[in-house]
């Protein structure tokens, strides 16, 4: 029988802490409901498959990931869990279906398996689970194309396949063009599979082959003899009864359907508050990007013969997130959940800080997951927030509190939320209008 799937005792890192880190990023990436069935039915285990492999035994989904790889290039569970990801998308996709339709056309094994892994790696940047994928592959030939924020297409100086001793200088024009505009849309999510298909095989149709791809699926097509709608003899890794106690063991994630709908209204309200769009202007920078429309400058430099033109630079606004430690905060770990995930959805980016007497900034799948600082004190001191908020200059910010803050001796001048939990005051520290003028109030019931 098929003894690909093995204990999770069998490799260097707990799979089931693979497991839950993976729920949070899927949470925190707002993708874990179209993930909920998928994650009870898979199995995932150790094996010697070379890197990490999607795999179909009938109507059975596996990963397997391998052992000596992990050992050697996977530095945390964060990055176990976004290499599992990357197997599940594949899952997802249906490329194990469809291997052979473009064979047929052409695109050999491994054409298929570049040209997936970038679109791939494309969706997970999106959802914040690319940081294996950035750190792993070199940032060269077909493998720059599957790392996000590649230094290659910055500027043309850059060399682009040292090893093939070739530089996009030394390409012509258009093909610069065509290889700067399929990375820039691939990374916006509007290159299809084909295009990528075709990209890759007019450009690399023969792989450098100096880095294993994560989860190459030579052989993907072949059969192991289980006839369709047949159950392998293998014990679930995976079992339904694991994945409902990973789900359990999150269960501030999911609160009463009462307080979810008031969450849901506060979260709406705060939301449409905030200013748009995420992005701001900071500044303009010289790029071979042809633009939409030439300014005057720009028409100038080409008389010149320089083939630069003005490009804004826009920086994604932020929204802090203020948590009050200093009671029971557990229950309200939900709303906060959702918070990121809808700011985050309105291209803002979100920055987290626990306080009490003391602040510090959290990270955000900690704070998502209720890890929450122990050394900050126990008392509650709005003052530390207040100096916090002006002396880094934030322009929106998000305080969860029950509004029992002490007295605050410096004004903030920022667009204060201020969300009341528990029993709450209804005036003075973060109400007092003296003090924040531009505070807007919302009530979080459970």
């Amino acid at each position: 029988m098929n003894n690909a799937i093995l204990q999770a005792n069998d490799g260097p890192m707990d799979l089931r802490r693979i497991k839950e880190v993976l729920v949070i990023k899927a949470l925190a990436g707002n993708f874990l409901q179209p993930l909920r069935s998928f994650f009870k039915d898979m199995q995932l285990g150790w094996t010697d498959c070379g890197t990490a492999q999607a795999k179909k035994i009938g109507d059975l989904s596996m990963i397997e990931l391998d052992r000596q790889f992990f050992a050697a290039q996977v530095q945390d569970y964060n990055e176990a869990a976004d290499v599992v990801m990357h197997e599940i998308m594949h899952h997802l996709f249906a490329h194990l279906h469809i291997a052979r339709q473009f064979q047929e056309q052409g695109y050999n094994d491994a054409l298929q398996n570049v040209a997936e892994d970038a679109v791939i790696n494309a969706y997970l940047h999106r959802i914040g689970c690319s940081g294996f994928a950035t750190r792993y592959y070199e940032d060269e030939d077909e493998y720059a194309f599957l790392r996000p924020h590649s230094c290659v297409f910055k500027n043309t100086a850059g060399w682009f396949g040292k090893k093939r001793a070739v530089t996009l200088q030394l390409l012509g024009q258009s093909e610069q063009m065509e290889i700067r505009n399929f990375y820039e849309g691939l990374y916006r999510l509007g290159i299809t599979l084909e295009k990528a298909l075709e990209f890759f095989k007019k450009h690399f149709p023969k792989s450098a082959e100096r880095q294993l791809l994560i989860g190459s699926h030579a052989g993907r097509a072949k059969s192991d003899g289980t006839k369709r709608g047949e159950k392998p003899q293998v014990e679930s890794v995976f079992s339904n009864e694991e994945a409902r106690a990973i789900l359990d063991a999150l269960h501030i994630m999911l609160p009463p359907q009462t307080a979810r709908n008031n969450f849901a209204q506060v979260i709406q309200r705060i939301t449409t508050a905030v200013n748009r769009p995420g992005n701001r202007r900071t500044g303009t920078t010289l790029s071979r990007r042809v633009p939409a429309k030439f300014s005057q400058r720009d028409i100038i430099r080409l008389e010149q013969g320089r083939d630069l033109f003005t490009r804004t630079i826009y920086k994604c606004k932020e929204v802090w997130i203020f948590m009050d430690i200093s009671g029971s905060v557990a229950e309200y770990i939900p709303f906060v959940a959702g918070l990121v995930v809808s700011l985050r959805q309105s291209n803002l980016a979100v920055r987290a800080v626990c306080w009490a007497n003391r602040i510090r900034e959290a990270e955000l799948m900690d704070l998502c997951k209720g890890l929450l600082p122990a050394d900050l004190g126990s008392g509650t001191d709005g003052e530390v927030v207040a100096a916090f908020l002006v002396q880094e200059k934030i322009a929106q910010a998000i305080i969860i509190t029950d509004n029992y803050a002490g007295k605050l001796e410096t004004k903030i001048p920022s667009q204060v939320h201020v969300c009341l939990i528990g029993i709450f005051s209804k005036e003075g520290s973060f109400l007092d209008r003296a003090k924040v003028p531009h505070s807007h109030a919302h009530v979080l019931r459970l």
